[in-house]
C-alpha cells in the first residue's frame, strides 16, 4: 500500500478536477470547498475529502480486479458492505502513511542532503510523467492537438491543477521518509541459528505429513516452485526431447478443441431437451418400458401439442446441424493435427536416430528440446517427478512415462498436444531430507523477512495508539 498511497499523495489535485468534472456525488454550493473538506485529522493535520475519495475509490479498484483476476468472478462496486470495508481500509492507510511520516520527522528522518535529493532525481521524473500521463487522459484523450502542443497543454493544465515539480518531489521524499522510518524499526529484528534450524525441522515434518497423506502434493509443489525441504519415495524421475508443433498450427488446433468441446455441451443440452419431450429418445425409456408404466400426465390442449411438436421439430434440426458441425471440425482438427505432427517426423526421426548412437541425452535436450522447464532448476539436474496417478502432465506424456521398464529406458517419440516427446528414464526418488545447508540462506532471509514485518507492523501500532486521530463521518458522503 506504501506505493498507492504516494501516488495518492501526488494526484490529489487531479483527484479534485476529476470529482468536480465527475460529480461524484461531492454536491455543495462550491464544490471545491466541498473536495478540500477535512474529513479526518490525523495528530493534528488535516486529510481532505478528496485524498479519502481518492484512497477509497482506488482500494475499491484493487480489490474487484483482484477479485477479477484471481478468482474470475465480479464483485457489485454498490454492495454497502464492501464500499464500507473499502473506506476503512482507505482510512487505515491514510492514518498509517501518516503517522509514519509524522514519526519520521520527530526522529529527524526529513532531512535531505543535496547528494540525496539529487539520488531522487529519477524517481521524480518519472513520476512526473506518470501523473501528466493522467492528465493526458483525463483531459486530452480526444484531443487532436499534434505532440508538442499537446505537450505544452498537458503541462498548462497540471500548472493550473498545482501539480507542480515541488509537489511531485514531496511525493517522493515521503516515500523515502517511510522507508527510513521503517529501517529504523526493523534495526533490532533478528534470527538466530537455532531459530532457523528448528523452522526447518517443523517444515520438514509439515511436507512428510503432506506427501504422506497426498503423495501428488510433491510434484505439484516441484511444479509450482515451492521450497522442498523433503523427498518421498515412490517417484520416478524423467527428462525429454520436446519439438513443438508450429505455434499458429498449436492455436488453430487449440481453437478447434474449444469448438469441438463446446459443441458437444450444446448436444448434450439439446438431446436432453428431446429426451425430456421423446421419453422413448432416451436410454432410460426403454428401461422404464420394461418396467412399471410411467405416471399418465395430464392431455395436452391443442395449442400445447402443436408447440411441444414444433419445439420437437426444432430440436431435432439443432441436433442435425450440430452433428455436422461435430464431424466437420473433427474432420478439420484431424487434418491440421496430421500436417502439424508430419512437419516435425522428420527431426523426430533425426533425434531417433542420435539417442540410438549412445549421444548424450541431456545434450540432445539442451540442443534441440523447446521445453523451457528442462532448462532450469532442479528439473535440469534430477528431471520431471512423475508417479501413477498423478494428474500434472498431459495424460499421453504420463502414461508413457510411467511405461518405461527400467531407469535408462528411452520411449517411443509420444504425441500431446504440445508436439512430439522422446522421454527418458533417469532414476528414482529416494526418501531423504533435503538438508538445512541446501536451503539456510533461503530460510534465513524468509525469517528475517517475517521478523522485521512483524517489528514494523508492532511499531506502527504503537505510534497510532500514540496519535489523536478524529474521524468526521458524516462528511464523507461520497459513500
Amino acid at each position: 500500500m506504501q506505493k498507492n498511497i504516494k501516488k495518492w499523495i501526488q494526484l490529489i489535485a487531479v483527484t479534485l478536477a476529476v470529482i468536480m468534472l465527475a460529480g461524484c456525488n461531492l454536491i455543495a454550493i462550491d464544490e471545491e470547498l466541498n473536495a478540500k473538506m477535512t474529513v479526518l485529522e490525523v495528530g493534528g493535520k488535516p486529510v481532505t475529502k478528496a485524498e479519502l475519495y481518492n484512497a477509497w475509490n482506488t482500494a475499491m479498484d484493487q480489490t474487484i480486479n483482484f477479485y477479477r483476476w484471481y478468482y474470475g468472478s465480479e464483485l457489485d462496486s454498490n454492495d454497502p458492505d464492501l464500499r464500507e470495508a473499502m473506506l476503512e481500509q482507505a482510512i487505515d492507510d491514510i492514518v498509517t502513511e501518516r503517522v509514519v511520516q509524522q514519526q519520521g520527522k520527530a526522529l529527524g528522518l526529513d532531512q535531505f542532503t543535496e547528494e540525496e535529493l539529487a539520488e531522487l532525481e529519477p524517481q521524480v521524473q518519472s513520476d512526473w510523467d506518470y501523473n501528466a500521463s493522467i492528465v493526458r487522459q483525463q483531459f486530452f484523450a480526444a484531443s487532436d492537438l499534434e505532440e508538442e502542443a499537446l505537450t505544452e497543454a498537458v503541462n498548462a493544465k497540471m500548472a493550473e491543477l498545482e501539480i507542480t515539480w515541488e509537489s511531485v518531489l514531496d511525493g517522493v521524499k515521503a516515500e523515502k521518509i517511510s522507508e527510513r522510518v521503517r529501517e529504523y524499526a526493523i534495526a533490532d529484528a533478528s534470527v538466530t541459528a537455532e531459530e532457523v534450524a528448528e523452522e526447518y525441522q517443523g517444515l520438514v515434518g509439515d511436507q512428510k505429513a503432506a506427501y504422506t497423506e497426498t503423495p501428488a502434493a510433491y510434484a505439484s509443489d516441484m511444479t509450482n516452485g515451492r521450497t522442498i525441504y523433503y523427498v518421498p519415495d515412490g517417484y520416478r524421475y524423467v527428462k525429454h526431447v520436446l519439438l513443438k508443433i508450429d505455434s499458429e498450427a498449436s492455436e488453430r488446433i487449440y481453437t478447434l478443441q474449444t469448438e469441438l468441446q463446446t459443441a458437444q455441451s450444446n448436444l448434450e443440452t439439446a438431446q436432453a431437451a428431446l429426451s425430456d419431450l421423446e421419453p422413448g429418445t432416451s436410454e432410460e425409456a426403454g428401461e422404464e418400458e420394461a418396467g412399471e408404466p410411467a405416471p399418465t400426465s395430464e392431455p395436452l390442449t391443442e395449442e400445447e401439442a402443436a408447440a411441444r411438436t414444433e419445439t420437437i421439430a426444432a430440436l431435432h434440426g439443432q441436433i442435425a446441424e450440430l452433428d455436422e458441425t461435430i464431424a466437420a471440425k473433427q474432420a478439420e482438427l484431424e487434418l491440421v493435427q496430421a500436417d502439424a505432427f508430419g512437419f516435425l517426423l522428420p527431426q523426430v526421426e533425426e533425434l531417433q536416430s542420435k539417442i540410438g548412437l549412445g549421444l548424450n541425452f541431456d545434450k540432445i535436450v539442451e540442443t534441440y528440446g523447446e521445453d523451457t522447464g528442462m532448462f532450469t532448476e532442479p528439473f535440469k539436474t534430477m528431471g520431471y517427478p512423475v508417479m501413477e496417478g498423478l494428474q500434472v502432465y498431459d495424460q499421453a506424456f504420463q502414461d508413457a512415462a510411467m511405461a518405461l521398464g527400467q531407469v535408462g529406458d528411452v520411449s517411443e517419440p509420444v504425441q500431446t498436444s504440445f508436439g512430439f516427446h522422446i522421454i527418458k528414464y533417469v532414476g528414482d526418488s529416494q526418501e531423504h531430507e533435503i538438508g538445512l545447508d541446501a536451503v539456510r540462506d533461503e530460510m534465513t532471509d524468509s525469517l528475517l523477512t517475517n521478523r522485521q514485518n512483524e517489528a514494523y507492523r508492532q511499531a506502527q501500532d504503537e505510534w497510532i495508539k500514540n496519535t489523536k486521530i478524529r474521524r468526521f463521518d458524516n462528511r464523507m458522503d461520497f459513500m
